[in-house]
């Protein structure tokens, strides 16, 4: 691993710790990060499933649906020992997300970011944006990510680029019209 994008990802997780509760991220069967979601609340345990409300187009009519912002995973609140007894009580988690080899732990920091990222709904605001190209650094001025510098990765037509937010291990899609020339 680069070195890089592992710093990168050490500002995500955190230090285990066997003997509290901490964020762990669990992999979960693909379309049934809800179902395990129900189960695991009803049972008590603290969960955390990012949604967000999406436009579903069908054949003869349009629908508001609510889908997971990250596919097949599912946060909860446990002590490590328990991913073993989740793993095998049920049936739709398919194991943990690892980290250096243990299993990875989230920050409640991080937690907070994306709940923050979701209820402003992508919606943000770029400054030195002048030469937008691919390489181009940046920083974000408002919305959830605000004070985040991202490098432009890829262009997407005349009015969208791709901006990876190495710090969060994250890639935004923006409009161009957000970008404020410095």
């Amino acid at each position: 691993m680069e070195k890089g994008k592992d710093s990168a990802r050490s500002d995500i997780f955190v230090k285990q710790n066997n003997d509290i509760k901490q964020w762990h991220v669990l992999y979960v069967r693909s379309r049934h990060e809800k179902a395990l979601n129900e189960e695991l609340v009803e049972d008590g345990y603290k969960t955390y499933l990012p949604v967000d409300k999406v436009l579903k187009y069908y054949s003869n009519r349009k629908r508001w649906v609510e889908e997971p912002v990250f596919k097949s995973y599912l946060f909860v609140k446990i002590k490590r020992n328990q991913l073993y007894d989740l793993k095998k009580n049920y049936k739709y988690v398919v194991s943990w997300v690892k980290f250096a080899g243990e299993p990875a732990v989230v920050s409640e920091k991080i937690l907070l970011f994306i709940k923050k990222m979701i209820l402003n709904k992508f919606s943000y605001e770029v400054e030195n944006g002048e030469n937008i190209k691919v390489g181009s650094k940046i920083k974000l001025k408002e919305g959830a990510f605000k004070g985040q510098e991202g490098e432009i990765v890829e262009l997407r037509g005349k009015k969208k680029f791709v901006v990876a937010i190495k710090t969060i291990g994250i890639k935004l899609v923006l409009n161009l019209s957000d970008i404020i020339p410095q």
